[in-house]
């Protein structure tokens, strides 16, 4: 006449069993202890984003002799505390640029080379980190104007108008570049070939 039913036998193991997924899943998508920045660190991790960001955003108008060594830095910095966001990386990439404009190639040789390997290794570590994208491939073209390449620029424009067909800057970009050439065969529209 006690007897147990088979429903109330299955009930702690089915709380068990809801109590397990749901633990799992806080931590899967919210992260456990030790899996991530802390309230503290990701106040301080904000703070030097928003400080690199603005030293990127002032690097046209350093002075000559500053390249934006700063910004590098921190997002140097941020690319080593977030490996899985793209903030450090790309950012890093496109300082790297603009501190390379600003230095003359036939006035300071060496420092233009040691700024275009160093523009040119977070160039290939932002076309690693996001290989579908066409962002790294516009940024080794405007690498590739600065260091005087007008063909590998057109290659690197055509690249990332094939990752980026619905966006029209790597598009304008390539028609400027073509349009102000100086190369007769450029203009001839060799670039367009496929």
């Amino acid at each position: 006449m006690n007897k147990t039913s088979p429903n109330r036998k299955r009930w702690p193991a089915l709380a068990m069993l809801v109590a397990g997924i749901a633990v799992a899943s806080w931590i899967f998508f919210f992260g456990g202890p030790g899996m991530g920045p802390g309230p503290d660190e990701i106040v301080q991790l904000i703070k030097l984003k928003n400080l690199a960001i603005g030293q990127l955003e002032n690097i046209p108008n350093l002075e000559v002799g500053h390249q934006g060594e700063e910004a590098d830095a921190a997002f140097e910095k941020l690319a080593r505390r977030l490996p899985d966001e793209l903030i450090g990386p790309r950012n890093l990439a496109v300082t790297r640029l603009l501190s390379l404009e600003k230095v003359e190639k036939a006035l300071e040789p060496e420092k233009f080379t040691r700024l275009a390997d160093q523009c040119r290794s977070a160039i290939d570590t932002l076309r690693q980190r996001e290989p579908e994208s066409g962002i790294p491939h516009v940024l080794a073209a405007k690498l590739a104007i600065a260091s005087g390449d007008t063909e590998a620029a057109i290659g690197h424009y055509k690249d990332a108008c094939q990752k980026m067909p619905g966006d029209f800057v790597p598009w304008a970009e390539l028609f400027m570049l073509v349009r102000d050439g100086n190369d007769p065969g450029i203009r001839a529209g060799r670039c367009c070939e496929r």
